[in-house]
């Protein structure tokens, strides 16, 4: 898609993560290894018979999946995207750690306003995409992130992974990093421009192929790992290499931002499209950031 002869093998990886005590696995892992032109999914969520491995992704499980993940692919740069929140809003842990948030959510601003529920990236995504974020204290899946923010926490201490903002975050140490950890969302691609289309095709031909061999098509956990998977490649690219599409950009998590679009600020939806939001940096490098392709088009 992207990658050319001249580029070295690299390896992205997305994880769609299920709760912890799940009895028929919700977990899935989709790794694209590309060498050149080539290009190779694995699934190891599957088993050799075509069968969920179940709970893949607990912390007690990620150092085996680690080994299969790495020692198939020596010294390959490897980019994990994880569809899961891997922080909490700041002031929803000032609340935990038994301080009243100043100033508390009003009564009458709306939801995704509110700093106990939402973190800074998540209103940033709803104010530069096309999506509604769902948040991990007041939409119920903390059960997934809880268990995401574990298995990641476990990858960098085994592995010495980057897991930006928490560290600092680098264009060149994003780069030149053998192994980094990313939030993304795969519902923010939404349906316009050329990636949404790259990944509807990477799909559907993924399923052709394992019809042919006469396994299962992927299951809905399964898209998404490939779609985070796909983030994962199309940042890299944006990052290090440059975008094929100058209409679609990736704000970083340091007011920078791919492409040759303006300032990191976020053009609301709504009566104003002039209007900006800025971003509280501090806020995101303690709450985290979602790498999210938005479309200026």
């Amino acid at each position: 898609m992207f990658e050319s002869s001249a580029m070295h093998q690299r390896q992205y990886i997305g994880f769609d993560v299920g709760g912890w005590l799940t009895r028929s696995s919700q977990d899935a892992i989709a790794a694209l290894n590309v060498d050149g032109e080539k290009r190779r999914w694995d699934f190891l969520s599957r088993d050799p018979k075509d069968r969920r491995r179940k709970n893949i992704l607990h912390p007690e499980n990620i150092t085996q999946v680690c080994k299969e993940l790495f020692n198939t692919h020596v010294a390959v740069p490897t980019i994990i995207a994880i569809d899961a929140a891997l922080s909490w809003p700041l002031d929803f842990r000032k609340l935990v750690a038994g301080e009243i948030p100043e100033p508390l959510p009003s009564v009458d601003e709306k939801s995704i306003e509110n700093r106990v529920l939402y973190r800074e990236t998540e209103r940033f995504v709803y104010h530069s995409t096309d999506t509604m974020p769902l948040t991990a204290v007041g939409d119920m899946f903390g059960n997934h992130s809880t268990k995401a923010q574990a298995t990641a926490l476990r990858i960098c201490k085994e592995y010495a992974a980057y897991m930006p903002p928490f560290d600092q975050w680098s264009r060149e140490r994003f780069c030149g990093s053998q192994l980094t950890i990313v939030e993304v969302y795969p519902a923010s691609i939404g349906g316009r421009g050329t990636f949404p289309k790259k990944v509807k095709a990477e799909l559907a031909t993924i399923n052709k192929e394992l019809k042919a061999l006469g396994q299962k098509v992927l299951t809905k956990d399964e898209a998404d790992a490939v779609r985070c998977a796909m983030i994962a490649q199309d940042l890299h690219h944006a990052v290090c290499i440059g975008s094929d599409d100058p209409d679609r950009v990736y704000d970083l998590p340091d007011g920078d931002k791919t492409g040759h679009w303006g300032s990191v600020v976020a053009p609301t939806q709504e009566h104003n499209p002039k209007e900006t939001v800025p971003i509280d940096f501090d806020r995101v490098r303690s709450e985290g950031w979602i790498f999210t392709p938005r479309h200026l088009k």
